[in-house]
């Protein structure tokens, strides 16, 4: 677990002597003003707590811990200064959101419990975030494998989506990538709820009565309804209910909640959803050019801001794929599918009934299916799969 300590000054002597006084205690790090440490946790990753002054040239130590409570929410935040007045404190609260202040002169031994109390405290907010992402996640993976069995169509689109998802979030550096592949993740969920011959209308885009519009357009209700009341799921509920909804505040849900009032996870999964739905490819291929003029002629539907900047993102990652692929396009038998693989296309039974969608990522209960299929006669031939080169 990454327990580094960052003492942040404009004084070098300062800087030294905590270091000298820490270092035995802790994985201590200096840096000289609020810039340079912030282009350390830039370049070597966040810190699990950070101790600044309050005086320094450019970018005083509130406006720091500012900085970093928006970029770095995990960081435990240390006031340490010589400004021993009620204003600074108060400043320093509310805007950098502190644990602790401490007034130069501080004794090392009031300074040391304060640093050990804020590393407990960031043990137990990155506990839970491994239970979220890692218990929790995986628990969530399991229900997107069993909704494959019964919704392949729908599944397929979600594992496109998330992986679109996760690589965005990664790009952009967000602090909680998790919520948004959680709620990619479950966004599909409701339509177990809804009758197998209106999904498969809608997947094969044929024309719905007003309806059955309604009952798809209430597909993300549904969703939300049956996650709410999962521990800690409240927040991703919300994203999922929002979806669908239109930039303009038009669409479901039919409330008064428009613009950035909407989630911004919501925001950019209605953009990933309906790039899903129109790439011409039935793969986990990016989408590019006509994709993208589709939904940017649709005044209003999405946020237009985020909308340019995801474009820019897959442009930019089609363009660097160059000459160092990141997956191969391979054709293996049911045998030699490998969890992780990605399907290329819809794989169906012998009898042209689909058992997974094009997008599905292979797990290890779906192989073992495809396996018992395989010998049973249902299914045979090779199936077209994108494999990671660093399996």
């Amino acid at each position: 677990m990454n327990e580094r300590v960052l003492f942040v000054d404009d004084e070098v002597n300062v800087l030294a002597g905590l270091e000298r006084q820490f270092k035995r205690k802790f994985d201590t790090h200096t840096a000289e003003g609020g810039e340079k440490a912030l282009s350390l946790m830039a370049d070597d990753g966040p810190v699990a707590v950070v101790i600044s002054d309050m005086r320094m040239p450019e970018m005083n130590g509130v406006e720091f811990l500012a900085r970093v409570k928006s970029k770095y929410p995990d960081t435990i935040r240390i006031m340490l200064t010589g400004n021993n007045d009620q204003e600074t404190a108060v400043e320093a609260i509310n805007e950098g959101d502190i644990f602790r202040f401490f007034t130069k002169p501080c004794s090392p031994e009031k300074l040391l419990g304060g640093i050990e109390d804020a590393l407990q405290q960031y043990r137990l907010i990155t506990s839970e975030k491994v239970l979220l992402e890692q218990t929790l996640g995986g628990s969530v993976k399991v229900l997107l494998e069993v909704l494959s069995l019964v919704d392949p169509d729908g599944a397929g689109k979600a594992g496109k989506v998330r992986k679109w998802a996760s690589d965005i979030a990664k790009w952009t550096g967000w602090s909680n990538p998790w919520k948004i592949e959680l709620a990619t993740m479950l966004s599909p969920i409701g339509r177990i709820a809804l009758p197998t011959d209106l999904m498969a209308k809608a997947d094969k885009n044929e024309e719905l009565s007003a309806d059955e519009l309604a009952t798809m357009e209430r597909s993300p209700e549904i969703s939300r309804n049956l996650i709410a009341n999962i521990p800690r799921l409240k927040g991703i509920s919300k994203i999922i209910y929002y979806q669908n909804k239109n930039f303009d505040g038009s669409g479901f849900p039919h409330d008064d909640v428009s613009g950035e009032d909407i989630p911004l996870e919501a925001r950019i999964l209605h953009i990933l959803n309906d790039l899903a739905g129109i790439t011409n490819s039935k793969t986990s291929e990016l989408p590019f050019g006509t994709e993208f003029d589709q939904l940017e002629h649709q005044s209003g539907r999405y946020d237009p801001k985020l909308l340019t900047g995801i474009r820019a993102y897959f442009v930019n990652k089609k363009e660097g794929l160059g000459d160092k692929e990141a997956t191969s396009l391979l054709e293996v038998s049911i045998a030699q599918l490998r969890p992780g693989d990605v399907l290329v296309s819809d794989l169906k039974t012998k009898k042209d009934v689909l058992a997974l969608g094009s997008g599905q990522e292979i797990s290890q209960v779906i192989r073992e299916k495809l396996n018992i299929m395989s010998q049973t006669g249902g299914l045979g031939g090779k199936i077209r799969i994108l494999r990671s080169n660093e399996k």
